[in-house]
């Protein structure tokens, strides 16, 4: 069930720090996950399956989503991707439910990895397929409180609700008569090249809430848990308060652009996300006030 026990083992070389190895499959920054939302994607390459298969041969059921464009050198920070379900289908790949449940500092980045027993641990089929590979520390936060958080959440709540009231006329507006596609809300689906991120469709306590949930169902086929303290040390947190701080900046952010949504992840401090949150839920207020205005004015 814990992460931390599985993925982490003392390093000779970084002293009392830790280090680990990781599989990972590349991702476009802009697709970068928050600790909380969940991804359906369709894995068909032998690189990728590759690295679903060595994630479930590793017990952890972990794999990194290295954060990477072009010939670019990869972002610093990499989400930690854990898998809920997978379903194989013949001939077509794996269809794979992941959660982003962590962060990663990556150290090094290795050339494609043959999976340790050839075929991707029976199970998998992956052909021989091999995984590209990197070394990672913890990516942590520092968890000082600037001032109350019940007032920091107010300002965002506020905002967010705003920002939604916005985002909803203006999409009355533009609808017209046709009835509006409906998506689950907080998904992000991946099959091929096509991504959806939430944009103010609820409340935000009603957001954080469902990525807390949603953290606690560790096993889709088992009870829910009653705490976040399974990711306690894969945080850097000693208590609920603080998980549920970090958690609640991230969410803060989730319904931002995608290059705030990079900001939030690679920020270690989670005061200051939520000052980057707040900065850009005002500045994303002015900018859809002025589109329902647009909206409004050509009818």
């Amino acid at each position: 069930m814990l992460v931390a026990p599985f993925l982490w083992h003392p390093s000779n070389a970084l002293g009392e720090a830790t280090t680990a190895r990781v599989a990972a499959l590349p991702f476009h920054p802009r697709d970068a996950m928050l600790l909380g939302e969940r991804m359906q994607l369709h894995l068909y390459e032998p690189e990728c399956r590759a690295a679903l298969c060595r994630s479930l041969v590793d017990g952890h059921r972990c794999f990194g989503q290295l954060l990477t464009a072009s010939d670019d050198e990869p972002v610093e920070v990499m989400p930690l991707l854990r898998v809920l379900r997978s379903t194989e289908h013949p001939e077509e790949g794996f269809s794979v439910h992941v959660q982003c449940v962590g962060r990663l500092n990556v150290l090094e980045t290795d050339r494609p990895e043959t999976n340790r027993d050839g075929d991707g641990g029976g199970a998998c089929r992956d052909g021989g397929g091999r995984c590209l590979m990197t070394t990672v520390a913890p990516y942590q936060d520092v968890h000082a409180e600037r001032e109350p958080r019940e007032l920091v959440f107010q300002r965002l709540e506020c905002l967010h609700a705003s920002c939604c009231d916005l985002h909803a006329q203006i999409e009355a507006i533009s609808q017209g008569d046709v009835p509006p596609v409906v998506i689950p809300p907080d998904v992000v689906y991946d099959w091929g090249h096509e991504t959806y991120l939430p944009s103010f469709e609820q409340p935000l306590r009603a957001l954080f809430g469902q990525r807390r949930r949603s953290l606690c169902e560790v096993d889709m086929d088992a009870a829910p848990l009653d705490s976040l303290a399974w990711l306690h040390d894969t945080w850097g947190v000693t208590d609920e308060r603080a998980a549920e701080g970090q958690l609640l900046s991230f969410a803060s952010c989730g319904c931002l652009p995608r290059s705030t949504r990079l900001q939030a992840l690679r920020c270690r401090d989670t005061a200051e996300r939520f000052r980057l949150a707040e900065r850009q839920l005002r500045a994303r207020h002015q900018v859809l006030r002025a589109r329902s205005a647009v909206a409004v004015a050509v009818g």
